[in-house]
């Protein structure tokens, strides 16, 4: 059997801080919700002085050296390090920039969205402005609350204006001749793989996401991944802007909106500061937030 491979320690000494006293917070806070408990191990750490904070850094430089002590060990055994999702993702953008590298510029591009990627085109500067000020997520909502309030004949236009150019899109492919040695990809489904990386990316840095293929065929807006949700748990103007002064805002965003996150009504005080000790690494944070 295949030695399991440790885990790396996270978080730095708020990580172990928050390990050692989450089930004694929790218990003293018992019926509350898991965001006053949040809330109250943050204002603890921060009140705390650099002396009293000294042990915990010191775990977890026990931990890490123990850490990267057990990995050696896991290596030497035969283990197979696991890629973290840092490095998958990584690998996924270096993947989509090589293959972006390689496509051919003159290549006819292919009309995305159906009908509402046409009406999004139309009207985004205009939603845009009547959202000044607000995070790009509110523009989405807004252009998708539109949408939906539109009649089939209001749509009409759009759905003919899409269709006009993908027809358009297939009868220019007729001609189109890819470069010597290059292929001309018309496969859907590694279409679809891209937008689903895209998304994913997008939903952890906040951002919209296209219209999946669901969606298009549908012709209904884009919809969110599984993994993030249109619910956010409420983030402070004054937090926003502490955490986009520390480069942090579009992470805190999508933090959020996780579905554990919602759920637990998770204190946007206590997220930006587990990010900042994870040093802005999204999984790390959540790590320390939770306990896994």
């Amino acid at each position: 059997m295949a030695p399991e491979q440790p885990k790396k320690p996270a978080c730095g000494a708020f990580g172990q801080f928050m390990n050692e006293k989450r089930a004694e917070f929790t218990k003293q806070l018992q019926g509350q919700p898991a965001s006053e408990v949040s809330r109250h191990v943050v204002s603890t750490w921060k009140a705390m002085s650099e002396a009293d904070k000294a042990p915990y850094q010191k775990k977890f430089e026990d931990a890490k050296a123990k850490y990267e002590k057990d990995f050696a060990a896991f290596i030497a055994a035969g283990g197979v390090k696991k890629k973290g999702t840092m490095a998958l993702r990584a690998e996924k953008r270096k993947a989509r920039a090589a293959k972006q590298a390689k496509k051919d510029p003159l290549k006819p591009k292919k009309p995305a969205g159906g009908a509402y990627g046409c009406f999004l085109a139309k009207h985004r500067p205009a939603f845009i402005k009547e959202c000044l000020g607000q995070p790009v997520t509110v523009v989405t909502k807004l252009a998708s609350a539109k949408w939906k309030a539109l009649s089939e004949a209001e749509r009409a236009p759009f759905e003919e204006e899409y269709e006009t150019k993908r027809k358009a899109y297939f009868e220019a492919m007729k001609s189109y001749v890819p470069p010597a040695g290059a292929e001309a990809k018309e496969d859907e489904d590694e279409d679809d793989n891209d937008a689903e990386e895209e998304e994913e990316e997008e939903a952890e840095e906040g951002e919209p996401s296209p219209p999946s293929k669901k969606a298009k065929k549908a012709e209904a807006p884009p919809a969110k991944k599984a993994k993030t949700t249109d619910a956010m748990v409420a983030l402070s103007d004054d937090i926003l802007a502490e955490a986009k002064k520390k480069g942090l805002g579009l992470k805190l965003q999508a933090m959020m909106r996780l579905p554990k996150v919602v759920e637990k009504q998770i204190d946007a005080k206590a997220a930006l500061v587990a990010l900042e000790e994870a040093d802005g690494k999204a999984v790390a944070a959540k790590k320390a937030l939770f306990g896994a």
